[in-house]
């Protein structure tokens, strides 16, 4: 199936910019040694480069920061490699392959979205760092640096309660105080013994009872046990046995009295050191070889201007030859007309394509589907007609619309 192409001017008097699939100038980025170039749409999702970027040919027109790799945005305070697992994540596409991540990656992105706050990156960032079952000492680090509350506390505990002491390297990455907090919890409720039950009668002290786990005494010949147990709901009762509740055991008599200091410790203020700055080198000088993006190419579709990053469109076969057939130099006032093809059914391939993977399930309904397969199609690009079609097959679109797809 043919694909109609033509080289046009670009005269913007009939002709509208896509609201969302027109972008603008690529924001050079430099972290440490290391050139980033990335979308301004893509950094407008965090809240302190949203203002910057809104508009960033007219915030940057008076020294042209950041749209040369002699001039760029220098941001300091973080790590290439941070960066490079913060656009690992974020430029993941929900339709094309979910991101391997690593834990180091994700603690490079919580700390981030927590700088630049954004928040649903910031909770998956969280929520997936739970599922990886980060050691205590790492947590309690993490969770200063980054504000997660709720990982301060059973982090503390466990490191109270585990078999082995607190070394001299991990009191100097916790701080001398909430150290020496530690310490002295651990001391006191390792410390701890088994209280025991009191018999009514004869005033020992037994650690258990034979027949109802409550006092064991230590005569065989004490008779006050002989008789069967009585169950009185939560509370369970030997003859000759006080009445008692269920006793905890001495683990969990332990976990509650140092669940119980480590709330006093941090209401007092103590808390642990933040974790030091990620320390990972990429080792790279110059562009990054995955996130320095190439140019973008302008599209007129109907009336509408759509400029795309060249590599979004490199999977469609028919556009591919198109590449390999037009140079278009910098400054370049051409664009690439393509007929067949409707805006709408242009925008509707790019919300699919452009669905990210840390935004969750995207709303892509029937209509945007069932454009998708006409261009996929039309420009050859079996993965994603593949998609296609198995995404309407679920959606059960009419019989008469089974037909004129088919």
């Amino acid at each position: 199936m043919a694909c109609d192409w033509e080289l046009v001017t670009n005269e913007l008097t009939d002709q509208q910019q896509h609201p969302i699939y027109y972008s603008g100038p690529h924001i050079v980025l430099k972290v440490e040694e290391t050139l980033f170039r990335i979308q301004p749409s893509l950094l407008c999702k965090f809240d302190t480069f949203r203002d910057m970027f809104q508009d960033a040919t007219a915030h940057l027109k008076d020294n042209h920061e950041g749209l040369t790799d002699d001039n760029p945005i220098t941001l300091n305070g973080i790590a290439a490699f941070e960066m490079e697992s913060l656009l690992h994540v974020i430029q993941a596409r929900y339709f094309i392959e979910a991101p391997s991540v690593s834990l180091d990656q994700w603690k490079a992105v919580l700390h981030l979205s927590t700088m630049w706050e954004h928040e649903k990156l910031r909770q998956l960032s969280i929520n997936k760092i739970d599922s990886l079952k980060l050691p205590p000492l790492e947590s309690l680090g993490l969770a200063t640096k980054c504000r997660v509350e709720k990982w301060i506390k059973p982090a503390a505990v466990g490191l109270c309660l585990r078999p082995w002491s607190l070394s001299f390297e991990e009191g100097e990455r916790l701080g001398f105080h909430f150290f020496a907090g530690l310490c002295n919890i651990r001391e006191c409720c390792l410390s701890m013994q088994f209280p025991g039950a009191k018999c009514q009668r004869c005033g020992r002290i037994y650690a258990s009872c034979s027949t109802c786990g409550s006092g064991r005494p230590p005569d065989t010949a004490h008779n006050l046990f002989r008789s069967s147990m009585l169950d009185s709901g939560s509370k369970r009762r030997c003859s000759g046995c006080a009445v008692l509740p269920p006793t905890p055991s001495l683990e969990e008599m332990r976990e509650e009295e140092a669940s119980k200091r480590v709330d006093s410790l941090l209401a007092a203020g103590i808390r642990p050191l933040p974790e030091k700055a990620c320390t990972t080198n990429l080792d790279i000088t110059g562009h990054h070889p995955t996130f320095y993006e190439g140019d973008c190419i302008t599209y007129q579709l109907e009336q509408t201007l759509f400029r795309v990053r060249k590599v979004d469109l490199w999977h469609f076969q028919r556009l591919r030859d198109i590449f390999d057939s037009v140079v278009l130099s910098e400054g370049t006032p051409l664009v690439i007309k393509l007929s067949g093809v409707t805006e709408l059914e242009m925008a509707s391939t790019l919300d699919i394509l452009e669905a990210r993977w840390f935004d969750g399930t995207p709303s892509i309904n029937l209509e945007n589907w069932k454009a998708a397969l006409q261009v996929a199609t039309l420009w050859d690009y079996p993965a994603l007609r593949q998609l296609a079609i198995e995404q309407i097959e679920k959606l059960k679109p009419t019989p008469m619309e089974s037909i004129l797809l088919a």
